[in-house]
């Protein structure tokens, strides 16, 4: 499967989606459990999780964090 769809979105695995929010893989599926990541689930089982949801959600961690530190 390519990693990125025909309108341009960006497709990632959740080892990769944990990487970057620096979080366990674990935390990545409660995200997806609770809607707050949207993810295509693969033939096998496995999800794929899309970049602009986790851009998104790695930006209003960052407003959070900078609106705590205030």
């Amino acid at each position: 499967m390519t990693n990125v769809l025909p309108d341009g979105e960006k497709l990632l695995w959740g080892r990769e989606v944990a990487a970057i929010m620096r979080v366990e893989q674990r935390s990545v599926a409660r995200w997806r459990r609770q809607g707050k990541l949207r993810a295509v689930r693969l033939p096998g089982g496995h999800y794929r999780y899309f970049q602009s949801d986790v851009d998104a959600l790695l930006n209003s961690e960052k407003e959070r964090d900078n609106g705590q530190q205030r």
